[in-house]
């Protein structure tokens, strides 16, 4: 044993040269070496490289090969820092560090699980113990499919166990509505809006609108306008006074505004038992008139107050239907004249003046 291994030692540099042989000439004939279990010629360590050398049973060749260095020995117990762990080696290279690694975390564990109000929590732990914890976040809120709602505002309840918090909170989208009572140009109405979102309903006013004037004439003694159609309305805009046209005799004397057909009654005369007076305006070129009404049959006197003189021409139709037609003259020399009228007979007088100007012309009346 001896032997091989000085033999090895001396022949260490040529074997490393030259490889081991595939076979040999021993006597004259070739062989397959086989070789033996070899003989550790230089162990190997934690701080080299070792050799083995093989012989060949058959012819005595020998090859040799390389042992690698081998693994420090280490201490089981993992030493750690913040970012990886090792072992200690306990071979002669004492206080090396063996087997440094970064940390390995792995999947995890979850230890608190998360809600949607609250956040949860994972350890993450390494082969070496070293731990470490990561924050998981909130999760979603689970909404009703049914909005709360309020006057103002609607919302969202979150379903999950003790969280129950308002979600999506905000103020109502109206639609347009739906008018329950229409308004009109002197109240307001009212019409029903609905949320599109939650369907809450609620009434809301609707403004007065614009009046809304006829195109045709209205008209009161005083002039004419356009007024508001709308009942209840008594807005009038454009008036004017009237414009009349010449007095006429149907029945009794009218005249009309040649703008509006608005028919001015002349003044009236009419007794019974006692006396009336009118006053209508002649003179200027201007006509006065007056309707006499004969409350019953008899003997009626008209009665001029004035002095200017003035022709009046009078009509009505006597008890037979026959009209009958008249003119007197009166005047401060002459101041009355005397009608004989059927019961509930209708007389009309047309009144004239040579004045320039327009005067007042009173006219009383009376019956015995």
């Amino acid at each position: 044993m001896k032997r091989k291994i000085l033999v090895t030692l001396i022949s260490a540099a040529a074997i490393l040269a030259t490889g081991a042989l595939a076979a040999c000439s021993n006597g004259g004939s070739s062989h397959t070496h086989t070789w033996d279990d070899g003989d550790i010629a230089s162990p190997a360590s934690c701080g080299s490289k070792g050799l083995i050398v093989y012989t060949c049973t058959g012819c005595g060749d020998i090859k040799s090969e390389i042992l690698p260095q081998l693994e420090h020995e280490h201490s089981d117990e993992w030493l750690k820092n913040a970012e990886e762990h090792w072992h200690l080696a306990t071979c002669r290279h004492t206080g090396t560090r063996v087997g440094v690694a970064p940390h390995d975390w792995g999947e995890g564990e979850v230890i608190v699980t998360p809600t949607c109000y609250k956040r949860g929590l994972k350890k993450f732990t390494c082969v070496c113990g070293e731990t470490k914890t990561e924050a998981i976040e909130k999760t979603e809120h689970t909404l009703s499919q049914i909005y709360s709602n309020n006057e103002e505002k609607h919302w969202r309840i979150c379903l999950v166990d003790g969280c129950g918090e308002k979600v999506g909170e905000h103020a109502h989208n109206w639609n347009s509505g739906v008018i329950t009572t229409p308004a009109t140009c002197i109240a307001e109405g009212e019409k029903t809006v609905t949320c599109t979102d939650c369907k809450y309903t609620a009434t809301a006013t609707v403004a007065v609108i614009d009046h809304s004037y006829g195109e045709n004439w209205s008209s009161d003694a005083s002039g004419h306008f356009h007024a508001c159609i709308t009942k209840g309305c008594k807005e009038k805009i454009d008036r004017t006074e009237h414009t009349f046209g010449e007095w006429s005799a149907e029945g009794r004397i009218s005249r009309l505004c040649t703008e509006c057909e608005y028919e001015q009654l002349a003044p009236a005369l009419s007794a019974g038992g006692t006396s009336a007076t009118v006053t209508t305006s002649v003179g200027g070129g201007e006509k006065g008139a007056v309707n006499v009404f004969a409350v019953k049959k008899g003997s009626y006197t008209v009665t001029y107050n004035g002095s200017a003189p003035i022709t009046v021409t009078c009509g009505y139709y006597d008890a037979t239907n026959n009209l009958v037609s008249k003119q007197y003259s009166l005047s401060s020399e002459n101041l009355s004249f005397t009608l004989q009228l059927p019961e509930r007979a209708v007389a009309w007088l047309f009144i004239e003046s040579n004045a320039e100007t327009a005067f007042g012309c009173q006219l009383s009346l009376s019956t015995k």
